[in-house]
């Protein structure tokens, strides 16, 4: 590093230049949040004169076209100019073509190093996984050890593993909310490893609960693999708590052929336990939720019912407004064409610029000076590039036609829910209607508490206070894309479907 100063300091004194300030970046410009980077960036701002940024060479100072782009948009202001040691390039206002070329070349050759970086280490936590070895710390009950050839093994733990197999036992019986487990563990001796000594949390608990690991499966970005340690507990002993934590414990009744009505859709604020339906003397329906002291209690399906009703009585917009809503829309639609036409133009500003960096790639290879592998690597980023922003574009074209139609055709279909979801005898269609307005759902005691999917949070708030105008172009600007999405999921089809 002394070395790379000192190089650096006798080239600015070469160039005529005055020396007045220094960054060392030994941050890993693989990562995300590269704060001393962005300490330059912000300097370089400041400058009331332009300066110029010396550094030893390309991948000292970025590993990646994303801080190209910062970097160059201060070249083009005049605000830096980027000289770099060891390539001998310097990139100012006046930069050649060859230049350019040559400094898009070594990011490029940055950005494959770490690439390469990425993949040798996805293949090894691959191979690992394959192997049923988990990449990391064990869970609790389970300490890492090395073996007597200095390989890593995970171990039950002696302490701790034979207590949480007691209260996978104790919660596989049901009526037991994570709470009282948790008091359960701390009763029979359950600490967490800390130098404290903690008693176990509930939420703590609960996530054991989720783990599929104690039964012999890891759990890796959704998908289900096999390990090679001694399991805690049966797949069968799991598969009872993992019933009993979704809600689906079998009751002593059988269950009418069509599902109740809220099965699996509201949440117990107290436990975090999904709400159970029970049929009692065989025609009323109560809810099962949990106290805080983890006792039972059952509300009415009827009072939630109630309240359901009520939440959809607060989107119904008076027709006067929504007409109002329809008349302003098409007032500026000038407007609306205006955003759009813009959109396009940067998208379309984005593909010439990866067009031409495919050719450039292109003209790099022809002169033999890149080599087979990078050109390979970098193409096929390029092209994913250009298909999403070829994607990206014709989504934009296709919604752009229907995008207002779409915000009143909601706004109306929305206003109706309430009869829909009072009138209908269809259980699956109101289930839907629920799925599609109700972002969440909870119950406390014999309230329900709940949040909103966009864009019916929006069409509340415009219900409840009338003040339609800066709803309505938040969501035009802010909100366009969530629009542009519910348009490609046919949201509005379907509303209109159960509003006929």
């Amino acid at each position: 590093m002394d070395a790379q100063v000192q190089r650096l300091t006798e080239y600015s004194n070469k160039k005529g230049l005055q020396l007045i300030k220094s960054f060392v970046l030994i941050e890993s410009s693989t990562l995300g949040d590269r704060r001393k980077f962005k300490e330059v960036i912000s300097f370089a701002k400041r400058q009331n004169e332009p300066i110029a940024i010396i550094a030893d060479a390309v991948d000292r100072v970025q590993r990646s076209f994303k801080e190209s782009v910062l970097l160059d948009e201060l070249v083009k202001k005049g605000k830096i100019e980027l000289h770099f040691y060891r390539e001998g390039i310097i990139i100012s206002q006046g930069a050649t073509a060859t230049n350019i070329m040559m400094w898009n070349f070594a990011v490029m050759a940055a950005q494959s190093y770490v690439l390469q970086l990425s993949e040798n280490v996805k293949r090894s936590v691959g191979h690992k996984i394959r192997n049923g070895e988990w990449p990391g710390k064990g869970p609790i009950g389970y300490m890492n050890v090395r073996t007597a050839e200095n390989k890593s093994n995970i171990i039950l733990d002696p302490e701790r593993a034979p207590i949480l197999k007691k209260l996978f036992q104790e919660y596989s019986k049901g009526g037991i909310s994570c709470k009282e487990l948790a008091k359960l563990g701390y009763q029979w001796g359950l600490r967490s490893n800390t130098p404290v000594r903690n008693k176990i949390s509930p939420g703590v608990l609960y996530d054991i609960l989720c783990n599929p690991f104690y039964s012999g499966e890891m759990l890796i970005k959704g998908t289900r693999y096999r390990h090679k340690y001694e399991s805690l507990i049966s797949p069968e002993l799991w598969e009872k708590c993992n019933n009993v934590r979704l809600g689906f414990k079998k009751a002593p009744f059988k269950h009418s052929e069509k599902p109740y009505l809220y099965r699996g859709l509201i949440l117990c604020a107290n436990s975090r336990r999904i709400v159970t339906t029970e049929l009692k003397k065989g025609k009323h329906l109560y809810l099962t939720a949990y106290t805080k002291e983890g006792s039972r209690g059952y509300v009415k399906e009827e009072i939630v019912t109630s309240q359901v009703q009520k939440v959809l009585n607060s989107l119904i917009i008076p027709e006067e407004i929504i007409n109002e809503i329809g008349t302003y829309l098409k007032e500026t639609k000038k407007a609306e064409v205006e955003f759009h036409e813009k959109t396009i133009k940067d998208l379309r500003r984005e593909l010439d610029l990866t067009n031409y960096r495919i050719q450039s790639l292109i003209d790099l290879y022809l002169d033999r000076k890149v080599g087979d592998d990078i050109y390979q690597t970098k193409m096929e980023s390029l092209k994913k590039e250009k298909l999403k922003i070829d994607n990206t574009i014709r989504t934009h074209d296709a919604g752009d036609d229907n995008f207002n139609e779409t915000i009143i055709g909601l706004f109306e279909a929305a206003s109706k829910s309430h009869i829909i979801f009072a009138k209908s005898s269809d259980l699956d269609q109101k289930r839907r209607l629920l799925k599609t307005v109700f972002r969440t759902l909870e119950l406390k005691g014999e309230t329900l508490g709940y949040s909103l999917h966009f864009p019916f949070d929006k069409m509340q708030e415009i219900a409840q206070n009338k003040k339609w105008r800066h709803v309505v172009d938040n969501i035009r600007t802010i909100h366009r894309g969530q629009i542009k999405i519910l348009i490609e999921q046919d949201v509005l089809s379907f509303m209109d479907r159960i509003a006929a």
